[in-house]
């Protein structure tokens, strides 16, 4: 599980701990391992990624150009002002009819 802690500076400190039970012969716990990585850098490196998803997005979504990319034969992007300004049909989205 991924946990938040809170050092004594106030800095954030993400980790991700993994616990496990030894069990002794009859199946009993008899003692817990945890390990604990520090992934800090996964939490902003995500938030970098949606934010750049999101910039291309609008680029994409203003954009004069008509901009279409096609995954599996399915339209995968095209640009809404393109679509507008030119009186271009709105083209058939996968899964959508």
């Amino acid at each position: 599980m991924e946990k938040r802690y809170v050092r004594r500076d106030g800095s954030i400190v993400w980790v991700n701990l993994t616990v496990s039970a030894v069990r002794d012969a009859g199946g009993d716990a008899a003692y817990l391992i945890a390990v604990g990585e520090d992934i800090t850098a996964k939490p902003s490196s995500e938030e970098a990624r949606r934010k750049s998803e999101y910039r291309f997005q609008r680029l994409v979504e203003y954009s004069p150009q008509s901009t279409t990319g096609r995954s599996s034969g399915c339209l995968a992007s095209r640009s809404t002002s393109c679509a507008t300004t030119k009186s271009f049909a709105t083209p058939n989205w996968c899964g959508s009819a």
